[in-house]
């Protein structure tokens, strides 16, 4: 009975066996599989990245360098592929090209320097010149206003005679009469000094009224003088050759 009882729990653990093994089996199977799958996808990752990176240093040798580096570049070409050295004949020739070039340089060099210092004399020349020019000029305004003044003050000493003579008490009517005429001859002076100056007093009364000499300030008809004529002169007007000075002041006549 015992032995019985024995072989059937032999027979149950032998049964047991192979199911605890399926099912390991069965376990770790989906375990190796996404094992394997990611090493395919690393390995995928991986290499993308290693063309990634290929892609960047192809662009980053086709960029376009600096002119420093193409120069570099480009001299190192040269070298690397310079021709056979030049012979003694071309390079005494170049050496008197050479010497040619220095020469002409220095000769501008000179004519430069030249032309500046006379550049500069010549504008000193100038600030002179202006500046003396225009001290001559304030002198002779200077001296031309003095010549008028002293042309005048004869005229201002008759004046202020005739004054001191006319505030006197005493004043009789014969002497009365005598600073009247002096006051004439005053006038008169005065009236040649300016002429003498180039002074012209403009005509007006009984003239035909102009615009560019005369300056209307009434008008009035009348028979006695033809119309657009003047008739009256409030002020007198004067040039100076020419030149107008101020205009007449007048009264033009009307049509009546």
């Amino acid at each position: 009975m015992e032995n019985t009882e024995s072989k059937q729990s032999i027979n149950n653990v032998e049964s047991e066996v192979p199911i605890s093994v399926q099912s390991s089996s069965q376990e770790t199977a989906p375990f190796s599989i996404d094992s394997k799958v990611e090493q395919k996808q690393e390995s995928a990752d991986s290499t993308q990245e290693n063309r990634n990176k290929k892609e960047d240093e192809d662009m980053m040798s086709e960029a376009p360098t600096s002119p420093e580096a193409s120069f570099a570049a480009d001299t190192k070409a040269v070298v690397e592929n310079r021709e056979p050295s030049l012979s003694e004949a071309e390079i005494a020739q170049l050496l008197i090209d050479l010497s040619e070039v220095q020469e002409k340089n220095s000769k501008l060099t000179d004519e430069k320097k030249m032309i500046y210092e006379q550049l500069m004399r010549r504008q000193a020349e100038f600030d002179n010149f202006r500046k003396r020019v225009d001290r001559e000029r304030i002198d002779l305004q200077s001296k031309t206003k003095g010549d008028i003044i002293m042309e005048l003050l004869p005229v201002l000493d008759n004046l202020e005679r005739a004054l001191e003579q006319g505030s006197k008490p005493e004043v009789s009517d014969g002497v009365q009469e005598g600073i009247l005429a002096g006051i004439k001859l005053i006038h008169r002076q005065f009236v040649d000094t300016l002429s003498n100056f180039g002074l012209v007093p403009i005509k007006a009364i009984g003239e035909v009224f102009d615009p560019h000499l005369h300056e209307a300030v009434t008008t009035e008809a009348s028979e006695g003088y033809a119309e657009n004529t003047v008739i009256e002169e409030f002020q007198r007007g004067y040039k100076i050759g020419e030149r107008l000075l101020r205009p007449s002041m007048v009264k033009v006549a009307l049509k009546k």
